[in-house]
């Protein structure tokens, strides 16, 4: 037996082009099970779903970034002029 097949990664030499291609497998297998009549159809229902992923990830960040960025902001009663303000508003 050949010593260096056993130590040898054969991944590392795989090009790019096979690389991306696993990954996109793998991430369309994890978007849910493999639908369409043939490959194309499964790539085009893949690619909408990761579309609606990217967006569903683009709107919570802007949810969670609005509620950190009001998270302590409650009206505050000034005692000398009895107004009503907010932490940081300019009067």
């Amino acid at each position: 037996m050949h010593r260096w097949r056993r130590t040898t990664n054969y991944r590392a030499f795989q090009s790019p082009v096979k690389k991306l291609r696993n990954w996109w497998r793998l991430w369309a297998l994890a978007l849910g099970r493999k639908d369409g009549r043939n490959n194309a159809d499964a790539d085009r229902i893949a690619f909408f779903r990761t579309v609606i992923m990217l967006q569903l990830f683009i709107t919570n960040g802007f949810i969670v970034a609005n509620a950190v960025r009001h998270w302590n902001n409650v009206p505050v009663q000034e005692v000398s002029t009895g107004r009503l303000t907010t932490p940081g508003a300019v009067l």
